[in-house]
């Protein structure tokens, strides 16, 4: 019996860890930013195997031209990190019956029209290309939109609470079951 609850417990510990990594790589945003950095300057990244070492090893390459000089990625990746983080994607657009949100439209709008004014007061500061001007805009769009959508009717919120209260029931035990926590009376 008492082998039965150690593996239990263990059981219990690893779903706990494994919902944790589950929600750790939910908030974590420092891919998708990478992405952009990538984006921006021209480069891929490639993970392979050193021939030699046999060792795995990730690597950049350049595969095109910068979107924008170093002043130019960096101000794009602060503004996309004000937008792409864990603490915005915990927000909450409210939805109609219809499935419509009014205000994730607007949050939509604003942003692609702020980033188009951002880059274009400064597109030559950033020396970005006027041709590449709205690929950029496109592109980074294609990225928010999407991720916004997890704040649509609360529901990125409401999953964690249910992995919170799974985590909880199933790693609940009675202390009577480890003597070395019991008191001595």
């Amino acid at each position: 019996m008492a082998e039965q609850e150690a593996n239990q417990t263990v059981a219990n510990l690893n779903k706990a860890i494994n919902q944790f990594n589950l929600l750790q790589l939910r908030l974590d945003t420092s891919n998708i930013l990478n992405d952009i950095k990538m984006f921006m300057e021209g480069e891929m990244e490639f993970i392979s195997q050193n021939q030699d070492t046999g060792l795995i090893e990730r690597r950049t390459q350049s595969i095109g031209l910068p979107k924008a000089n170093k002043h130019g990625v960096a101000s794009v990746l602060n503004w996309a990190s004000c937008i792409v983080n864990p603490h915005v994607v915990q927000g909450n657009f409210p939805v109609k019956g219809d499935g419509h949100s009014d205000m994730f439209e607007t949050y939509i709008m604003e942003c692609q029209m702020n980033l188009g004014e951002m880059l274009m007061i400064n597109l030559y500061n950033y020396e970005i290309k006027e041709e590449e001007y709205q690929m950029i805009i496109d592109s980074l769009m294609n990225l928010i939109i999407p991720f916004m959508t997890r704040l649509l009717g609360n529901k990125e919120r409401s999953s964690y609470g249910e992995t919170f209260k799974e985590v909880s029931s199933s790693t609940a035990s009675d202390s009577r079951k480890f003597p070395t926590f019991a008191s001595n009376k």
